[in-house]
């Protein structure tokens, strides 16, 4: 069928799901097959965030409801069999940080959810799902992307950037034998160059996390000035260059857990956004890398509505034909941050049980109104060479939507060729992640 129809078939879809899906299912959601959209809208209420929600109701987004594939593997096997030994090993402190629970010291190194069994009663289980969470994120590695950064209005593009990240990660791996030397206690490092355009080439950031309740470091090189400046670890918030993307967005959130104060909320049934390549087909591009590590590829087709304005959505929808949403459990969890001056006066997360990968981030300001939501496109982990395991998602994305400025910011493979790669599980040189390597390369 020629894309030139996929608008109008959509909106047929939706007029027919509207006649075919009765009362009866509203109580559980919308089935399998439902198209979302103005029509089907009320089926879903209690399954996303009412501001998205919002969205499939008005028709600005449009997705099908699909069950996943019955061998889809949501996260590394390693990592859900590591919950094991980690079985009442581990609490956390007062300041909101993971100790030993014999000695109220910081554990060497974790692998796995340090958590794996939340209990609603404990005043603990929110920071503890907060943890679990982090701990799946740091599976990816130490890795290098290039990313997009695009800036969508109403009326399409706007403005977009092209920056290239490398992080490496000190905790959360499954290292063989001993876990290398970390004397300054990293938890991560972060090293991101801006590349295009030629107003913000050369921009530089560099961040350390440390294990504990250290603050972040943060420098940044500004062009312009030509100078190193340290940044305030409380600006994390702000947006990143001016877009409604912040640092403490990264993948989900990527803020400091110890930094908010974490309750937890319930369980839930919600639908989360997946891609439909790896969720649907079971497709996936990872190459074996020659000098270590893996390689996974992303086609560069359209990812949004303003690349297909005949898809008949709002400019930053998720296309219909790459992404569908998937019912998955999830645990909701609440975060108010201790400091007064953060942009944001409440969080909401959800994380799916058992994996604890983010499902939708909705950020409210101080009085409690929902200003941005933040979500991530899923796919699945995949079995490569013999043993090893990993993540690949053919439309990958993140998208921040400004509800009070009605635009959204996306970060997304920057394609600048017929193929767009990230590479994760590579040897990164230390060095290249120092204070040092800001200074050369911010001349």
């Amino acid at each position: 069928m020629k894309r030139a129809t996929l608008g109008r078939l959509l909106r047929h879809l939706v007029a027919l799901a509207a006649l075919a899906v009765g009362p009866p299912a509203a109580a559980g959601g919308p089935p399998s097959g439902t198209l979302l959209g103005p029509g089907t809208a009320a089926l879903a209420r209690g399954f996303l965030p009412e501001e998205i929600l919002a969205r499939y109701r008005a028709g600005e987004f449009l997705h099908e409801v699909m069950g996943a594939r019955p061998d889809t593997q949501w996260t590394d096997p390693a990592f859900l069999a590591a919950a094991g030994k980690n079985r009442g090993r581990y609490a956390v402190s007062d300041a909101g940080s993971i100790v030993d629970r014999t000695t109220g010291t910081q554990p060497a190194g974790i692998f796995g959810p340090p958590f794996p069994d939340i209990r609603p009663d404990d005043p603990d289980a929110g920071a503890k799902l907060v943890w679990n969470y982090f701990y799946n994120s740091y599976l990816l590695g130490d890795d290098r992307n290039v990313v997009a950064l695009s800036w969508i209005g109403r009326h399409g593009l706007d403005r977009q950037i092209r920056t290239e990240v490398w992080q490496k990660f000190y905790d959360g791996q499954p290292f063989e034998g001993t876990a290398p030397p970390n004397p300054r206690n990293f938890l991560f490092q972060q090293f991101v160059e801006t590349q295009y355009p030629a107003d913000l080439q050369g921009t530089l950031s560099l961040t350390w996390r440390y294990r504990g309740v250290s603050r972040d470091t943060t420098w940044a090189y500004v062009p312009a000035i030509r100078r190193i400046r340290a940044v305030a670890p409380i600006n994390r918030s702000d947006g990143f260059l001016g877009s409604d993307m912040s640092q403490d967005d990264g993948v989900f959130f990527d803020g400091k857990p110890e930094d908010f104060r974490w309750t937890y909320v319930g369980e839930a049934e919600m639908l989360c956004l997946y891609d439909r390549a790896a969720i649907i087909e079971g497709a996936h591009d990872i190459r074996a890398l020659p000098g270590g590590g893996w390689r996974a590829v992303f086609p560069p087709r359209p990812r949004f509505g303003w690349q297909d304005p005949r898809a008949g959505v709002v400019a930053w929808a998720p296309l219909a034909e790459r992404t569908v949403l998937v019912r998955r459990p999830v645990f909701v969890v609440e975060g108010v941050p201790r400091d007064p001056y953060y942009l944001y006066g409440k969080i909401v997360l959800r994380f799916e049980k058992d994996t604890y990968v983010g499902c939708y981030n909705s950020k409210s300001d101080w009085k409690g109104e929902v200003i941005n939501t933040y979500t991530p496109l899923r796919g699945a982990w995949f079995r490569v060479g013999e043993s090893s395991w990993r993540p690949y998602t053919a439309a990958q994305f993140t998208l921040s939507q400004s509800f009070k400025l009605d635009r959204a910011t996306a970060s997304h493979p920057y394609a600048d060729g017929p193929e767009v790669p990230s590479d994760s599980l590579i040897p990164l040189n230390p060095q290249l992640l120092e204070y040092e390597a800001l200074v050369r390369r911010g001349r």
